[in-house]
């Protein structure tokens, strides 16, 4: 359904000035109802999401925009580490989901040449960098990824 649309999704989100008015954008709607950047992660990606034709509106949080993901048919995709050999490999254009007790984070996979370290666009920055799928160095394991059907 959402398929055909990632391509859009992955230009703007790896493009500095998209993904900045996305996060300035997020910023205002979410204001002081965040928790740091728990919350404007979903709004930015889900303000991306809408850009490229994939509506579905603004969700400042991340088990909602999840679930919104879902309800569209969005498949759940295992992390690599717990992946069966040969599947599950990541893709340009899923979304990993972490989610803690303590924190909260989504990030859209711009480039996926890196299993263990892909390139990925979020609130936290205004172009892509790598990140660490199975966490280290403060940065927690992602929990698992989405994939548009």
């Amino acid at each position: 359904m959402d398929r055909q649309q990632i391509p859009l999704l992955i230009n703007y989100a790896s493009n500095p000035n998209c993904l900045g008015v996305a996060r300035l954008a997020a910023g205002g709607i979410v204001g002081h109802a965040r928790r740091g950047d728990e919350n404007l992660c979903a709004a930015t990606l889900s303000l991306l999401l809408d850009m490229a034709q994939i509506n579905v509106g603004v969700i400042n949080d991340v088990l909602e925009l999840t679930c919104e993901l879902r309800r569209r048919g969005w498949d759940v995709i295992r992390t690599p580490d717990t992946a069966e050999s040969g599947n599950d490999l990541l893709s340009s254009g899923d979304i990993g989901v972490l989610i803690s007790t303590c924190h909260n984070h989504m990030y859209l996979v711009v480039n996926a040449g890196d299993q263990a370290e892909p390139e990925v666009a979020d609130s936290q920055s205004l172009c892509p960098y790598p990140r660490r799928v199975m966490g280290g160095n403060a940065v927690p394991q992602t929990t698992f990824f989405l994939r548009a059907t």
